[in-house]
């Protein structure tokens, strides 16, 4: 148990202390590799609903995305460079897959989804179902 005397006894709880963990994981021998992905964003407009992942030093046809019932789900793979081409003298670099999963909590046009993937970030643009965006209402006089 922490003293709860000490400044550390307050990053028990919420993501602080997950955050923390990923800051100076490789300053302890237990570390796992740091994560392929740093961030998401998630935004919306009246027309369409956007996703931007960092995902650095992949390619375009590393990732493999779906969507199904308001769920995008986003899949890569880095791979290693062969061991004989070059000797690694110190990784802290992921390597392997990952997924990340985003609840879109709208209706889109699946069909219509766009990905690009340039300069390390990966930007998908869900747009909206017609039903479930904005209508002006036009008033009518008597």
């Amino acid at each position: 148990m922490r003293n709860s005397n000490t400044p550390w006894s307050m990053v028990r709880f919420g993501n602080i202390e997950r955050e923390i963990n990923e800051m100076l994981g490789h300053l302890r021998p237990d570390a796992q590799p740091v994560r392929a992905t740093r961030g998401l964003h998630l935004g919306q407009d009246e027309h369409n609903v956007y996703v931007e992942l960092i995902a650095p030093g992949l390619k375009a046809d590393a990732f493999e995305i779906t969507y199904e019932d308001q769920v995008l789900t986003i899949k890569g793979e880095r791979k290693s460079q062969p061991e004989d081409v070059v000797r690694v003298l110190h990784k802290e670099r992921f390597e392997g897959s990952f997924e990340r999963k985003v609840k879109v909590g709208v209706t889109v046009n699946a069909d219509a989804i766009r990905a690009e993937y340039r300069a390390g970030i990966l930007n998908i643009t869900l747009p909206k179902a017609e039903a479930v965006k904005p209508r002006r209402i036009d008033v009518q006089s008597a």
